[in-house]
């Protein structure tokens, strides 16, 4: 039997003398390499996902620095960045700030591309974004009806952005947590859906024109989980893998701000199901998550992307210690995006699961590779002196063999490290049959030393494992399965060192003997391929493809 890993590892290829003297390295050298992240300022929830005109819009909840150099927290705007190809994104003004209506929480865009809201034109069709407003007076005043929805628009392809006169568009109904607006065109009934968040559940709503809107349905009150209020949510119709099926996927992210560190506090879970244009059903009875990482919430999708595509974008980080990081780990900017992934459904005995992959983009960033030639292994085994280039960004595949019978390994993945003795480490439990992330020994401050364990099955004897380390970011995906989870991780030095953990039980417990990337102990192991993506000025993504026994490794510049 074999099983594959697949690891992605994106790992900064820059160090400094205090890095390397083990002094903390300064806050700029945390920002990610591949990923999104504003110029300045705080970055939190992805808002406004839309295509339009060739470009991809990214905007984002934004708190600006004041005259002070603070970040006067609460005061949400929308940063905005544009994109041609979701790898080099241009920052843009601020689309959207506070006005006397309140701040500018989360939401959507779409493109109204029939001009049903008449706000545009039928040559030049407006870019709709619905957002909640959230009023710190009447929170001050301790009324309950803080957040209602509001409308702003554009017909100059995002440039500029109009507040509708008659705002709020979706007032509150007399809901505390009333917030988070997503809209979907649904045709069969033709109108606009709107998803939002009312408490622990979701409600929709409908709409012929993105300005007057009706109460439709609720949904969630008895599924999912519910360990604190949703946010966030998306709905969207996704083709089955293999079949001319369609199922509407909903998203809903949840956030437990008591849960202890070493849980799940802030995910994004999704159900998969059917919408009629009023009511969303679904036999799901499982709570699902997107990302089973640290470092992934809030994410939405992008409305209107080209040849149907659902690509979804999530805030990576987490309310546990965004707040904690601020100013430590980094100084001028705070939050960054997920790479962008694209989303498909596929149908197993399990039911129905949400698969992703990193966008296909991701493979211009690929350039020159290696390949280790099939080997024993003993213990561990150093990769990184075997790779003629720099050693980070990377993308690396590995295939573990003869891990299956009596004499078939405890544990076996891959571990990174630096000089200073810091690393991280994924590896496959196979007698607690769990997949572990363990980055308690790559943190700079307490409150972000902890480990991610997720229970899987082994299925038939070949899994496939990304992990994708993209300067200070750490994120690991099960090939062939809807596993993936992101982690973000700051040690005072770069990470110079990839080795493979092959840890093997043996009848006599008291004896271990280690194999990495390797068929039965006796035999040779795998083949490694190592690529090294070419120069570029800036980029943001990378990809990670698990085809057949090889990989890579992926370095950018």
């Amino acid at each position: 039997m074999k099983r594959k890993i697949t690891a992605l590892l994106f790992a900064c290829c820059v160090t400094t003398l205090a890095a390397q003297s083990g002094q903390p390295q300064p806050p700029e050298n945390y920002r990610p390499r591949i990923h999104f992240s504003p110029a300045e300022g705080w970055m939190s929830d992805p808002n406004g996902l839309v295509y339009y005109d060739g470009e991809y819009h990214l905007c984002y909840q934004h708190i600006p620095f004041d005259e002070n150099g603070n970040l006067p927290w609460g005061e949400m705007y929308w940063g905005h960045a544009v994109s041609r190809d979701l790898l080099n994104w241009q920052h843009m003004p601020i689309a959207l700030a506070p006005d006397s209506l309140g701040y500018i929480f989360s939401g959507c865009c779409v493109a109204d591309l029939n001009n049903t809201s008449g706000l545009g034109t039928a040559a030049d069709p407006p870019i709709l974004a619905i957002f909640t407003y959230y009023d710190p007076v009447a929170a001050a005043q301790g009324r309950i009806e803080t957040q209602s929805q509001g409308l702003a628009y554009s017909t100059d392809r995002g440039r500029t952005w109009t507040k509708y006169a008659a705002n709020p568009v979706l007032p509150n109904p007399g809901i505390a947590d009333f917030r988070d607006p997503h809209i979907v065109r649904h045709e069969p009934s033709g109108q606009w859906i709107m998803v939002l968040t009312a408490g622990k559940a979701v409600r929709f709503y409908g709409s012929p024109d993105c300005l007057h809107w009706e109460y439709l349905s609720e949904f969630g009150h008895d599924r999912g989980s519910h360990v604190g209020p949703w946010e966030c949510p998306d709905l969207f119709p996704l083709r089955v893998e293999g079949s001319k099926e369609i199922k509407w996927v909903l998203l809903a992210s949840v956030v437990n701000f008591t849960e202890t560190p070493d849980k799940l506090a802030t995910a994004t879970q999704y159900f998969i199901g059917d919408f009629d244009g009023e009511h969303f059903t679904s036999e799901q009875t499982d709570t699902l998550w997107i990302d089973y990482g640290k470092d992934n919430y809030a994410g939405i999708t992008f409305d209107n992307a080209p040849d149907d595509r659902r690509i979804f974008v999530g805030w990576m980080h987490s309310h546990q210690y965004a707040a904690a990081a601020q100013g430590h780990t980094t100084r001028s900017w705070s939050g960054a995006a997920t790479f962008p992934r694209e989303l498909s459904i596929v149908r197993s005995a399990d039911g129905y699961r949400l698969k992703s992959k990193p966008v296909r983009e991701l493979e211009r960033l690929r350039g020159q590779s290696v390949k280790l030639k099939r080997q024993k292994i003993n213990r561990t085994a150093t990769l990184s002196d075997r790779i003629p280039f720099d050693k980070a960004p990377i993308e690396l595949d590995l295939t573990f063999d003869g891990i299956d019978g009596p004499d078939a390994p405890s544990r076996y993945g891959i571990r990174l490290r630096n000089d200073l003795g810091e690393y991280v480490s994924m590896e496959y439990d196979r007698k607690k049959r769990l997949f572990r992330v363990d980055r308690t020994q790559a943190a700079v401050f307490g409150s972000f030393r902890l480990r991610t364990d997720r229970p899987l099955r082994t299925g038939n004897g070949n899994d496939a494992l990304a992990v994708a380390r993209r300067r200070r970011v750490n994120g690991v995906v099960r090939g062939g399965r809807p596993d993936r989870l992101h982690r973000r991780i700051f040690p005072r030095q770069t990470v110079r060192y990839h080795r493979t953990i092959h840890r093997r039980r043996q009848r006599d417990a008291e004896k271990r003997r280690c194999y990495g990337a390797g068929n039965d102990p006796m035999q040779s192991g795998r083949t490694l391929t190592s690529r090294c993506p070419k120069p570029t000025a800036r980029r943001v993504g990378t990809s990670c493809d698990a085809r057949r026994n090889v990989s890579f490794i992926s370095n950018i510049k």
